[in-house]
């Protein structure tokens, strides 16, 4: 399958990842620090964005054993249209996206110190909460087949943060 092809690449290039049913979480360590990352997603076989108490619950189980949380989350409505975050739950051909505000913010009350989006396709605001960084969507930096990425849609920063040993962010970069 294109998932069990995925994990391998990505394990033979030694890249982290994490967001599956069976894989929500993974550890690393960088620069002698213990860092989690967990990812979340509205699709089937993922950990689901919209259940926000147990994202909550699995974030606080990791700060419990890591230094550092990093969460993402493919969510949000799709396309051009939707470069604004919104409040309330966001759909894509009706399907259920995401309140990314609500998650971004019970994560981060749950212990969590980075939250990075993606999934509509277009770059989204960032926001600082109680000093954490939320880059809402982070565009298209990677894509396939029938996926636009002209205009606004072919827009990808990197984005490169410099946070404390406690999560709070410090500053950062954004490189086009």
């Amino acid at each position: 399958t294109g998932e069990s092809r995925t994990r391998r690449t990505l394990g033979l290039h030694n890249i982290y990842y994490a967001g599956t049913f069976n894989m929500p979480y993974t550890f690393m360590q960088v620069k002698g620090r213990k860092i989690a990352f967990c990812a979340f997603a509205p699709n089937a076989g993922t950990a689901d964005i919209n259940d926000i108490d147990s994202a909550a619950a699995l974030v606080r189980m990791l700060k419990d054993s890591a230094d550092i949380v990093i969460v993402s989350f493919h969510g949000g409505a799709e396309g051009a249209d939707y470069r604004r975050v919104y409040k309330g739950m966001e759909k894509y051909l009706g399907e259920k996206r995401g309140d990314l505000i609500k998650f971004s913010h019970a994560v981060i009350d749950a212990g969590a110190d980075v939250v990075l989006g993606h999934g509509p396709h277009v770059t989204r605001a960032m926001d600082i909460y109680k000093g954490r960084i939320i880059a809402y969507s982070l565009g298209n930096f990677c894509t396939w087949g029938g996926i636009s990425i002209a205009g606004v849609n072919g827009v990808a920063p990197l984005l490169e943060l410099r946070i404390n040993g406690s999560g709070e962010f410090i500053d950062g970069v954004i490189h086009p």
